[in-house]
Parts: C-alpha cells; sequence; structure tokens
C-alpha cells in the first residue's frame, strides 16, 4: 500500500513537472514569435488629402472594413477579450493622442496594414493583415489619409497577456491569423481591384478586403475557430450549399440593411457587425452577392 503511494506521488511529481516543462516551452515558443522582427520594405502609395480621397478613406473604414468595429467608433481602441484562457487582448488607440500612433508616417502605416509589422518590425497581433493587403494602392492611399486626420484621443491601452488557449494556439501555429506577417512574409498575389460595379470580381475583392474570410474561414464554410469566446455562435457558411441557398438578391441586401433575416431572426451585432455592413452601398452589396453566389463548394 504505501509503496503503491509512494509510486503514485513519483508518477504525479513527474508528471507535473513534464507539463510544466511543456508548458514554459510553449510559453517561450509563443513569446518568440510575436516578438520576432520582420523586415518589410513598404510600398509607396500617394496619400492625398482632397475631399473625394477622405470621404472614399472613411467609408472603407467605417462599413467596408470595419476598423471601427474592433478599435471602437471613436477609433481609440477597444477591448477584444479578457477571459482566464485567451488572456487580454485590445485594439490600440489609432488617433494621434496619447497612447496612440502620432508618430506613425505613411510608410508606417502601410508597414502595419498591408504587412501586420509594427514600425520597429514586431508583427501586429490579430490584425487582418492578410485581407487588408489585397486593397488596391488607390484604396490603401485613402485608408489612410482618413485615419491620419482622425482626432486625438488620449487612452492609453493596457498590454496585452497571453492566456493558455492563445499561448497553446500561437506555438502550435494552429491560428495563423493571430501573426498576419508570418502569412506575409512572402508576398502572395493580390486580388485584382476592378472597376466598383455590380460585379462578381469587385464582389471578390470587397469579401476579401472587407474581413468576411476572418470569421467565416478562407473557403467561407463558416464553423468556430480555435480561439472562439465560450458565448460565441459559429459563423454560418457562407457559401451557396449553406444558409444563404434559399435567399434571393434582396434577401440579402435587406438583412445587411436591417440586421433580420427572412424568417425573421436577429443578427447579433457583437458577433456580426450589419450595422457597419449597412452602410456599404448598392452596388457594393449586390456585387458581394453575385461573388458568395459563385463560390465553390469543397
Amino acid at each position: 500500500m504505501i509503496r503503491g503511494l509512494r509510486w503514485l506521488a513519483w508518477a504525479l511529481g513527474w508528471g507535473t513537472l513534464v507539463l510544466a516543462c511543456a508548458g514554459a516551452a510553449a510559453y517561450l515558443l509563443a513569446r518568440e514569435r510575436i516578438t520576432r522582427s520582420y523586415r518589410v520594405e513598404p510600398d509607396r502609395v500617394a496619400v492625398r488629402d482632397d475631399p473625394a480621397s477622405l470621404e472614399r478613406g472613411r467609408h472603407l473604414a467605417e462599413a467596408v472594413i470595419g476598423c471601427t468595429h474592433c478599435h471602437g467608433f471613436d477609433y481609440a481602441g477597444k477591448q477584444m477579450a479578457d477571459d482566464p484562457w485567451l488572456g487580454r487582448l485590445w485594439a490600440p488607440n489609432l488617433t494621434p493622442g496619447r497612447g496612440g500612433l502620432a508618430g506613425y508616417s505613411d510608410a508606417d502605416w502601410v508597414r502595419s496594414i498591408r504587412h501586420g509589422v509594427k514600425p520597429d518590425g514586431r508583427p501586429v497581433l490579430m490584425m487582418p493583415s492578410q485581407y487588408l493587403y489585397h486593397l488596391s494602392d488607390a484604396d490603401l492611399a485613402a485608408l489612410i489619409a482618413h485615419l491620419r486626420r482622425l482626432p486625438p484621443i488620449d487612452r492609453e491601452t493596457p498590454d496585452e497577456r497571453l492566456g493558455v488557449i492563445s499561448v497553446l494556439a500561437i506555438a502550435s501555429g494552429r491560428v495563423p491569423d493571430l501573426i498576419p506577417a508570418e502569412q506575409l512574409a512572402h508576398a502572395p498575389p493580390r486580388v485584382p481591384s476592378p472597376e466598383p460595379r455590380v460585379s462578381r470580381d469587385y464582389g471578390a475583392y470587397l469579401v476579401e478586403a472587407s474581413g468576411c474570410k476572418v470569421c467565416h474561414r478562407d473557403d467561407l464554410s463558416g464553423g468556430l475557430h480555435p480561439l472562439a469566446l465560450p458565448d460565441e455562435p459559429a459563423p454560418p457558411d457562407l457559401t451557396p450549399r449553406g444558409r444563404l441557398a434559399s435567399w434571393s438578391e434582396e434577401d440579402f441586401v435587406r438583412t445587411l440593411r436591417t440586421g433580420v433575416t427572412p424568417d425573421g431572426r436577429r443578427l447579433d451585432p457583437t458577433w456580426m457587425p450589419w450595422p457597419m455592413l449597412a452602410r456599404m452601398s448598392d452596388v457594393e452589396l449586390r456585387a458581394m452577392w453575385r461573388y458568395l453566389r459563385s463560390v465553390p463548394v469543397s
């Protein structure tokens, strides 16, 4: 009996030690990945402050890309998660106020938005640069013009704190979206920027740039991701075999304008930013519909 208890205590002790070593190794690997330095020579874009460019940039930020969904309606930063398992994650202050990005040059904006890399070379966490990478030079320039004209707001955002699940996800590489700079280290081909009209190609550009794939996955088939919060609903399948199969184009536009589906279900803006998408033009929404109807079903 005593020998059995001693063996059990020995096994538990060694098991605890092994788990502690594995946890420490995972944490060190995660820290190495999020502090790794990337050398990026950003493209030069012609940023102009004329009214048309500023309005286009505002529309992109608030209706298409959804900067305000993560960074707050005042662009001054917002808490994305504060969970014992996930950790504490904040979208930073984008304004030139205290705690913001007052010293950012146009090149710094391009590097951060298009490549997911900070001015000091470290990666930007949870920034959907793998999708914003496909913004055309003209749209990227308009977005930067809008962002650098934001009124200053003083708001210091707390340092990130990684929880166990985040550490394991980063260390294992199972959630590549967390560190988009890794995906963009070797610049992939960019989605063409077609003429703004009701077409499949323009819809593909908008779906890519708007970040639909952040939640609905790269193939738009939906489903929960590894870092889903406990009360987060599973994003639906947007391919022709999914929930939209029985919808018409009018149903799609009306749902994104009102937040109410054809069967009367209300979309929760916490998870589905329909109030943002409601500000898109009819041309943009109808182009997105054309593209979604053409997505191949895997």
